[in-house]
């Protein structure tokens, strides 16, 4: 062990790769000397030896029996590895952060794992634009400490890039990302954003149709249900096989979509009924919470159509027509809705009656125009953006050859030049997938 310490250290930034080919084949005895690994990690600096430190703590992960001083030695190097050589062993990387969040997840270290992967995060990928499988590791542990607030500063910074040989990340990666992306969102209610996480991974190339998006697609009908009062269908970018199968594996929330989305308001029986007919399949899943919500969003779209017929009601009239148990309900119900400015009304508890108004909205408050103006420069930001990303595609050897009809090495055979480098971030998100 002291041949690899010695190793490690004295190989220079030029010499990474030669580095990790000779670790690569003295991997598995390395593995079977736990303690001097141990030994060989407390001997080395994190901002220097990053990649060999890597192999080490690799191997430290799949002793059968994980040393209890692992996670102080992952955390030690999150906080303080070398960006750069990191990414040089990033698939082993990523396995130590795997086996890092997993413990610290059967073991309820959420906070602990949270706060060292976040910092691992930051310093590891190569700009605030990359997705990394770090990403998802977080948002798992979010969701098991109900921290959405932790998740939701993650998932609000927007990614333009993905980079596999920099990050190590896969398929699943991605698709973990906007899955518990969208759950974090749903935690939060913020519901058009969650459904927007969903058609993302729903849009994911694919071959074959995996556990994942099968539970992303359960869980984007009954967000679209909140979002939209109905189910909108797959996205239309979605591949063959999700669009061929999903249906027949999701049967029940589609019967439940299907009957909810009538848009009839003397179906409310029909969606109780459905509901209830379904609702084992909706625990089992763990989606009752939600499916919940969408029959409380039901009972509030009923008496928004409501207020668009008549000016005046009764509690209890209203209470039949959208599904409420009685006036009591309906009054509590009502005062929600006014509280947040979803409707316009007037509850006289004396008579048991509600008036409806119209509803006013002036948009001249100083909040308004705070709003306006960021969401303004937001969306010129953005729009910048994708222009240079139109840019970079279209100036890509990849674009331009298939363009042309022709084999991307063909293509750069007969154009080398200062263009042929341009492109990278989306040229490879266009490559992985190829």
């Amino acid at each position: 062990m002291d041949q690899v310490v010695s190793l490690i250290r004295d190989t220079k930034e030029a010499d990474l790769d030669t580095l990790k080919k000779t670790l690569e084949s003295v991997l598995e005895k390395i593995r079977g000397n736990t303690h001097g690994v141990t030994n060989a990690l407390g001997q080395l600096d994190p901002s220097k030896h990053s990649m060999g430190m890597v192999y080490l703590l690799y191997a430290k992960s799949q002793s059968r029996d994980v040393d209890p001083s692992f996670l102080n030695n992952v955390e030690f190097f999150l906080a303080n590895l070398h960006g750069k050589h990191t990414q040089k062993a990033a698939s082993r990387f990523v396995q130590v952060c795997h086996i890092y969040t997993e413990i610290c997840r059967d073991n309820a270290l959420y906070s602990r794992g949270i706060k060292a992967l976040t910092t691992g995060l930051q310093r590891f990928r190569p700009s605030n634009d990359f997705l990394t499988p770090l990403h998802a590791d977080v948002l798992c542990l979010c969701l098991k400490a109900k921290n959405y607030k932790a998740g939701f500063n993650l998932i609000e910074n927007k990614i333009f890039d993905i980079d596999p040989n920099a990050t190590g990340l896969t398929p699943k990666d991605m698709l973990l990302y906007f899955y518990y992306g969208g759950m974090i969102y749903i935690g939060l209610k913020h519901y058009q954003k969650a459904l927007g996480f969903f058609e993302t991974a729903l849009t994911v190339p694919a071959f074959a149709l995996n556990a994942i998006m099968v539970e992303v697609y359960k869980k984007y009908m009954l967000v679209s249900l909140l979002v939209h009062g109905k189910h909108t269908g797959l996205p239309k970018h979605a591949m063959n096989i999700v669009q061929k199968h999903m249906k027949t594996l999701c049967s029940q929330y589609y019967e439940f979509a299907t009957v909810f989305g009538s848009g009839n308001i003397d179906n409310v029986d029909k969606v109780k009924k459905s509901f209830e007919d379904n609702e084992e399949t909706f625990k089992s899943d763990n989606n009752l919470g939600l499916a919940r919500q969408c029959m409380q969003a039901l009972a509030k779209r009923n008496i928004q159509k409501l207020t668009a017929t008549y000016m005046t009601l009764s509690l209890a009239d209203i209470a039949k027509n959208a599904g409420l148990n009685n006036a009591a309900a309906t009054e509590k119900v009502l005062l929600r809705m006014i509280e947040n400015g979803e409707i316009n009304a007037v509850i006289d508890q004396k008579g048991g009656m509600v008036s409806f108004g119209e509803e006013v909205q002036a948009f001249d408050s100083p909040q308004t125009s705070v709003i306006l103006e960021t969401r303004i420069d937001q969306s010129i930001s953005l729009a910048n953006r994708l222009k240079n990303i139109d840019e970079d595609i279209t100036s890509s050897n990849n674009y331009i050859a298939r363009q042309l009809g022709v084999r991307e090495e063909a293509y750069s055979d007969f154009e080398r030049g200062p263009s042929s480098n341009r492109g990278g971030g989306i040229r490879r998100m266009f490559e992985y997938f190829r």
